[in-house]
């Protein structure tokens, strides 16, 4: 290598070093200018990391202690502690054993009373099953017409036995066909509809 390429690689090397040094410059700049923020910033994300954890850490205690006491409950119903921290570490789970002992106890009441919650599929399901242990039929064509009824061809056939009861054959009848094919109640909609007769259902 010739003297002029080694003078050309040693300007391109302090060129290089220079370039460098001004980048060290502007980040220190930078750091300076924005230093109180900066480091409010990795204060305020470290307690949010630390908080989701915190967070994520309860939960889970919450989850095994609700857990525990769901079990408890179900040795023993009468278990006022455990009920108790069920319905404060759980309330979905704790409606959910609400609506296991109402069914078991035919506690139309009470379904009602979980059906006013709002509780999503557990609400949707006390809704249906509080119409059906009142035999009410205004209620159970309340329930067929929400859209999010889950059980919507169970409360008309619901509905048809207790309009056969009141010989209201025709009208039984004609809410059978409004059962869908793809239905599980459906061979039981078209048996009473071929067959169901007063006196004989």
């Amino acid at each position: 290598m010739g003297v002029k390429e080694n003078i050309e690689f040693l300007k391109e090397e302090i060129s290089n070093e220079e370039k460098m040094l001004e980048q060290i410059v502007k980040a220190e700049r930078f750091y300076k200018k924005f230093k109180k923020p900066l480091i409010a910033f990795a204060a305020v994300a470290t307690i949010g990391a630390m908080g989701y954890v915190g967070y994520e850490m309860k939960k889970e205690q919450d989850l095994i202690v609700s857990n525990e006491a769901y079990l408890k409950l179900l040795k023993d119903p009468e278990n006022s502690e455990a009920l108790q921290t069920l319905k404060e570490k759980n309330p979905i789970l704790y409606a959910v054993f609400e609506f296991k002992e109402a069914v078991k106890n035919n506690d139309a009441k009470k379904l009602e009373e979980i059906a006013s919650k709002n509780i999503s599929i557990i609400s949707n399901i006390a809704k249906y099953q509080a119409a059906s242990l009142l035999r009410n039929k205004e209620k159970l064509q309340s329930y067929q017409y929400d859209q999010k009824a889950i059980l919507k061809d169970l409360a008309i056939l619901e509905e048809a036995f207790l309009l056969y009861e009141k010989d209201s054959v025709n009208v039984a009848r004609e809410k059978l066909k409004n059962v869908k094919e793809n239905s599980i109640v459906y061979p039981y909609a078209q048996f009473l509809l071929h067959y169901g007769i007063k006196g004989n259902i």
